[in-house]
Formats: structure tokens, sequence, C-alpha cells
């Protein structure tokens, strides 16, 4: 028989392990939302610009690369890991980010 801490630590580890991860439907459906988000920004996501530096190439202030951001956020209803952000130049790190963000239903 567990105590009760040895029972929460089970069942916190379990329900971690089985976490889903987006059906195809679902990542279309999230790559949709998240398109809608940076065509409402003026970022087209077509050829080379999705490889475009946000504040080098697309000349966009860091002010609005954090409001793009908190939008995606808001919309998708995912929250990005602050450490992972640091790595994002591009829409397109922007979009991978977001589909290794694991899913919980």
């Amino acid at each position: 028989m567990f105590t009760l801490t040895e029972r929460s630590k089970y069942i916190i580890n379990y329900s971690f392990s089985f976490q889903k991860t987006p059906t195809m439907s679902q990542q279309f459906t999230l790559l949709k939302k998240a398109i809608e988000v940076f065509h409402s920004y003026g970022i087209t996501l077509i050829g080379q610009h999705k490889n475009a530096d946000f504040i080098e190439q697309l000349r966009m202030d860091p002010v609005f690369v954090n409001g793009l951001i908190f939008e995606l956020e808001y919309q998708l209803q995912v929250i990005f890991q602050e450490e992972k952000l640091g790595t994002v130049h591009t829409p397109k790190d922007l979009i991978v980010l977001l589909f290794n963000i694991p899913q919980v239903n």
C-alpha cells in the first residue's frame, strides 16, 4: 500500500509520462492559427520570408516580437519556455518551437 506522499509521486510521474502529442489534424489547426497571427503582424511565411531574422531582416522592434509571441501563446493556448525563446530568431524557429511543446489534454 502506498503512503499519501508515495502515491502522489506515483500519480504525478504517471500522468506526465502519458502526455499526448497532437494529432495531424490538431497540428494543422495550430499551424493555420499561427499563420493567421503571423499575417496579422504583416509576416508572410512564403519562400525565404520564413527564414528572415525578426529584428535584422524583418525590421521588427523587440517589443513587437514579444507581442507576436504573446499573441501566439494566447491564440494557440500554449506557453513557450523562456529558455527556448532565446534561440528563436526567425518565424520558422518559432513554429518549430510551437510543435515541440508537449500538449496536455
